[in-house]
């Protein structure tokens, strides 16, 4: 039985919505039973910014997902890795473009399918979705999801393999399970992971710059560079809100398989509309 959780049906600001202007004013959460009181953006120009977008995400994103009043979690799980991992790649690109580090623009590369798709792969871009250092636990999608999922009940021993779930969304690239988890199909998302980024990245970048349409103030813009950290930290709140129905192990899968796959895709695919989200499946 599929896992489902509500929430609501219009897209809301933080100035519209009590819990949205609770979440942009706390920055602290339980993770892994310690509380984590500093995020990559305190202290710094934008942290109101990105603690608005946290706030706008976390609201947003499972109401774009509403049906018959209730959000399907595997669905907003894997939407929400989707968001995550391409926000990583964009600020990585973003990191190249500043600083021309030849040493990483060196590990990149391009892989093209049988099927003609081009994707994305290198270390430095598995590295915006893993920490590599202690310092890094708060601004990675792994660290973050994995410590909510702990902290939600799951035995670390039973955390998933980080090593099988890269290799699983390489080798199923221009295959039938593209954009798919490595869980059950009573467990699929609605859609794959590129069709649910390709209907909420827009939303997503206006969460990310705080201006939406018929705003009455903007909220301002979160650096890029906190992209990734910003829907982390709401990807890994929402794992752990999770229904009984959905174990954390699976949740954790869906999560970041969606954002591995993410993390691959040119950004040029988003600007084809896919078909199912034009024809409404999103809404």
């Amino acid at each position: 039985m599929r896992g489902f959780f509500g929430g609501s049906k219009n897209m809301v600001t933080a100035g519209q919505s009590a819990q949205a202007r609770e979440t942009a004013a706390t920055a602290d959460e339980q993770r892994n039973g310690q509380r984590i009181t500093a995020w990559p953006w305190d202290g710094q120009r934008d942290s109101a910014a990105c603690n608005f977008a946290v706030g706008h995400l976390l609201t947003n994103v499972p109401a774009r997902l509403m049906r018959g009043g209730r959000v399907h979690a595997e669905t907003c799980l894997a939407a929400l890795g989707a968001i995550a991992g391409f926000a990583g790649q964009r600020a990585l690109f973003a990191h190249l473009k500043e600083t021309k580090d030849e040493s990483l623009l060196k590990q990149m590369h391009t892989v093209r399918t049988k099927a003609g798709g081009e994707y994305f792969f290198g270390e430095p871009l598995n590295r915006m979705l893993l920490p590599s250092s202690a310092a890094e636990n708060n601004q990675r999608l792994w660290s973050l999801a994995a410590g909510s999922a702990v902290g939600a009940g799951l035995a670390p021993e039973h955390l998933p393999k980080v090593a099988e779930m890269f290799a699983y969304v390489a080798n199923t690239l221009g295959g039938e399970r593209e954009g798919l988890p490595s869980v059950a199909s009573e467990h699929y998302p609605h859609l794959p992971a590129g069709e649910l980024l390709k209907g909420l990245w827009p939303l997503a970048m206006m969460c990310f710059t705080g201006r939406f349409p018929k705003a009455t103030r903007q909220f301002g813009v979160a650096s890029i560079k906190h992209w990734p950290a910003i829907s982390a930290r709401v990807a890994s709140t929402l794992l752990q809100k999770m229904p009984r129905t959905l174990d954390q192990r699976t949740g954790l899968i869906i999560l970041m398989e969606s954002a591995i796959y993410a993390s691959k895709l040119k950004p040029a695919v988003l600007e084809k509309v896919g078909a199912k989200a034009a024809a409404g499946t999103l809404h």
